[in-house]
Parts: C-alpha cells; sequence; structure tokens
C-alpha cells in the first residue's frame, strides 16, 4: 500500500477516543459500491470502520483505487514453501507446451448459477438438484438475458467448441484447472485427448490428503 494510502500504527489523538462510523460491506447486501457508499461516509465521518466485500464495482473504482487494490493483494499474497514446491513440482509434471483451461461446471456452480441446461447425463441432472435447494432456475426470458450475459458456467462440450472455434488443436495439452465434481467432462476429453489433472499428475496420497483451499492454491 506504500505509495498509495497512508498506513499508520496509532490513530491520531483526536480520534482515538471516537467511535468509527461503521459502514457495513459485507457480501449479504448484494451489489455494493465504494463511491457511492464508502466515500460518502468517509467524507462526512472522517473515521470510519468497513466490513471488507467481495461484491463491489471495482470497474467503478478511480485508478488510484484500483493500483491500490492490486497492490495490496499482489503484495499479501503468499504461499507456504511446501505448496511452492508442490506446485513447481506439478508444473514440471505437466506435458509442455501446454493450455491451462479452468472449468467450473459442477454442481455447487451450476446450482448457484441459477443456469438450466439439456442434455445432460441423469446423474449430472441429479447432483444438480440436489445442490440447488431452493434457488430455482430462471425461467423464459429472464433465463435468455441470464445467460446471454455469460452467467451460465460452460459445458465441457461447450468450452470444446470454442477451443476448436479458437482453432486451437484438439492435440494440445490441456491442464485441466478443477474443483472435485467436475460433470460432463467426455465433452471435452472425447475432442481434446491430452486432458491432464492434479490429481493424474500428483501421488495418490498426497491428492487424498489435500485441503480443497490448498488444490485451488496449487491451480
Amino acid at each position: 500500500m506504500n505509495g498509495f494510502v497512508k498506513v499508520v500504527k496509532d490513530l491520531p489523538a483526536e480520534l482515538v477516543s471516537k467511535e468509527p462510523f461503521r459502514v457495513d460491506c459485507s457480501k449479504r447486501k448484494g451489489q455494493y459500491d465504494y463511491i457511492e457508499s464508502v466515500l460518502p461516509s468517509l467524507l462526512e465521518h472522517r473515521y470510519i470502520s468497513i466490513t471488507p466485500a467481495m461484491s463491489q464495482r471495482r470497474d467503478r473504482y478511480p485508478l488510484y483505487a484500483k493500483a491500490a487494490l492490486c497492490q495490496a493483494c499482489y503484495n499479501a499474497l503468499r504461499l507456504t514453501r511446501a505448496l511452492e514446491k508442490k506446485g513447481s513440482d506439478l508444473l514440471q509434471a505437466i506435458p509442455k507446451p501446454f493450455l491451462s483451461l479452468h472449468l467450473r461446471f459442477e454442481p455447487d456452480m451450476v446450482a448457484y448459477s441459477q443456469c438450466e441446461y439439456t442434455g445432460l447425463s441423469l446423474a449430472s441432472m441429479e447432483a444438480i438438484e440436489a445442490a440447488r435447494g431452493d434457488r430455482k432456475p430462471w425461467a423464459g426470458e429472464a433465463a435468455r438475458v441470464w445467460r446471454n450475459r455469460g452467467k451460465c458456467p460452460l459445458t465441457p462440450n461447450e468450452t470444446a467448441f470454442i477451443l476448436q472455434a479458437l482453432s486451437i488443436p484438439t492435440n494440445t495439452n490441456i491442464y485441466l484447472a478443477a474443483g472435485d465434481g467436475l460433470m460432463e467432462i467426455e465433452g471435452l476429453t472425447s475432442i481434446y485427448t491430452n486432458v491432464v489433472t492434479k490429481s493424474s499428475l500428483l501421488s495418490g496420497e498426497d491428492f487424498t490428503n489435500m485441503h480443497g483451499n490448498t488444490k485451488a492454491a496449487l491451480d
């Protein structure tokens, strides 16, 4: 943050005894905007406490705020040495050259998107329904608009279609960065046959004992 935001270890004397004005930016508040909500409170009260949020309209940040966010995230991110080594070993094991593909056609992601799909296997449909809970899929015009906005995760088959449209050769080595429970993977691997994953490159014990967040960090 150095050079972007002045960070102090202790509050100025005139603020020590004051209670900060609380600004709730938590994700449950839905769409959140710094310029419309945080900045006015900051200008008015000069001393605020912020509940962090991950759903802010960052596209509307001023340039210096975008730079500060990028700087903070980059410098704050550190992996453990053990994980860095495992990542290095994984990179060495991936056939070169390769394309890294982040595919998220998993039951929870599809359920969260509220998108409807046709032509899926019975097992995939049941897994999606089990993950939906009370979150019902969009229907009619709303479903069309939602999909046109790019809100629906691509199926592996749709992904293969796009890769082919981009003239990516079907013999390309692909490292598949994906979570557990990926569905309909045959739609991709039947066309792009040189697909490898963490589970195929790491030892069984290594992969089994690995926490979900660790797997994501490894990708």
